[in-house]
């Protein structure tokens, strides 16, 4: 597959720039898994798709990658899912692409907020009844209201 993985229209990662290799996969699958190589690993330096993609989102992309992040700045996204190598290559490189296209999108800061005057008042208010409805209790099972219940 000697094609453009294209992330968005001003964003395209030339196929030069990934190396596909394949090798045979693990887990059922009878004599296909033992005659074809159909798991696949793209590898991608991060270092070399930085210029197209922008070093925000590089960084942010370091960031999500996590263990598929190697020695050297390089991204190694692996599948053997499916039984064919073509389903396989299809599978890295739209893995390679979500993870580009949420490295995209820059996350937006938390405003920290106050509680109004009157949410505070409401809060009281409501913290004042409860401990009313409780001590009403107190004093409906024999205690007088006025103690703490410590002897």
């Amino acid at each position: 597959m000697n094609d453009t993985l294209i992330i968005s229209d001003t964003i395209q990662i030339p196929s030069s720039l990934m190396e596909l290799s394949f090798a045979r996969a693990s887990g059922p699958g009878g004599q296909n898994v033992n005659k074809v190589e159909t798991k696949v690993t793209l590898r991608c330096s991060i270092t070399a798709i930085e210029p197209l993609i922008g070093e925000a989102t590089a960084v942010r992309l370091r960031k999500r990658a996590g263990r598929m992040l190697h020695e050297d700045d390089i991204l190694v996204i692996t599948s053997q899912k499916s039984r064919s190598q073509l389903a396989n290559i299809k599978n890295v490189r739209s893995i390679l692409r979500g993870l580009i296209e949420e490295a995209m999108k820059e996350v937006k800061k938390r405003v920290p907020t106050k509680k109004s005057a009157s949410a505070k008042s409401a809060d009281s208010a409501k913290k004042k009844h409860h401990s009313t409805k409780k001590k009403e209790r107190r004093w409906r099972l024999g205690e007088s209201p006025d103690e703490d219940g410590l002897e």
